[in-house]
């Protein structure tokens, strides 16, 4: 991505983040702690009097929040850092469109573990056998 498409991308409210931000480099994270980096990437936990969008990031908080709760298993949740080894690069836009949780999948992993991935691994997923 060059550097004017990242500033035209900024400028309408998406932030992409570093290559090595996405989930603090953790290959598993618990369902709160998934929630926590979750609205961090967001932008919603920097709240502060003088930001304009302070009544829709506060607005915003629970709804977010109950959709994650909704949404993810309990327990360790295996996250896109696990899948690097692979050599696919985690699509920037699942990970930093501000609804970015919405394009997130769960997914059964083998040894009834869960994951949480975006779309750049779903497509490299092996179909599912019958």
């Amino acid at each position: 991505m060059t550097k004017e498409e990242v500033i035209a991308l900024r400028r309408v409210g998406i932030f992409l983040p570093e290559p090595d931000s996405l989930y603090a480099n953790t290959d598993e994270l618990t369902k709160p702690e998934l929630i926590l980096k979750t609205l961090a990437e967001m932008g919603l936990l920097s709240l502060s009097e003088e930001d304009p969008q302070l009544n829709e990031k506060m607005r915003r908080i629970p709804v977010v929040v109950a959709e994650l709760q909704r949404t993810l298993p309990d327990g360790e949740i295996t996250t896109c850092n696990a899948f690097r080894g692979l050599g696919i690069d985690c699509c920037c836009l699942c990970h930093a469109e501000p609804l970015h949780y919405h394009r997130m999948c769960v997914v059964e992993l083998p040894g009834h573990k869960w994951g949480w991935i975006c779309c750049a691994l779903m497509r490299q997923a092996p179909p599912k056998s019958a």
